[in-house]
């Protein structure tokens, strides 16, 4: 089963109906495992986090990869229409206490830690495949296309 980390404004993850969802796809770091996850087996799992909310919501079950206008006009946003669209057929949801959450202080302003404490993307990427060392872009570049071009 995959697990694949999506992110929008609130809403993003449309209903289709009781048993569907529309998540769409932004682009990330170009990686398609998810992607190609979903062709190949599609089973998922979910885990919707909501800012502020101490709860968590999780769904299992299958997808499928729709690149077609009739899903991704629903899913705009920003004024930008997603390429491609995840289809989610739920067959199991379960909604998780907050006690993770609260132990982990994940929405407490003072449990979050100062990014320079841990490692870059580049060293993250050059101590996975150390053979190759590339520098991609500065903190600094990374910070500045998160906030530039979410889409």
């Amino acid at each position: 089963m995959d697990s694949f980390p999506r992110g929008g404004a609130p809403g993003f993850v449309k209903a289709l109906n009781d048993t569907t969802l529309r998540i769409p796809d932004w682009p990330g770091n170009n990686r398609l495992d998810s992607i190609t996850n979903i062709i190949q087996f599609s089973r998922v799992a979910t885990l919707l986090l909501i800012p502020g909310v101490k709860e968590s919501l999780r769904f299992n079950g299958t997808a499928e990869v729709r690149t077609d206008s009739d899903m991704a006009v629903y899913c705009i946003e920003g004024g930008n229409l997603p390429k491609i669209v995840i289809k989610v057929r739920i067959a199991k949801a379960f909604l998780h206490c907050s006690k993770a959450i609260v132990r982990s202080g994940l929405w407490e302003s003072q449990s979050q830690i100062n990014r320079k404490q841990l490692a870059t993307m580049n060293e993250i990427i050059n101590d996975q495949v150390p053979a190759v060392h590339i520098v991609w872009e500065s903190d600094e570049e990374l910070e500045n296309r998160y906030r530039d071009s979410p889409y």
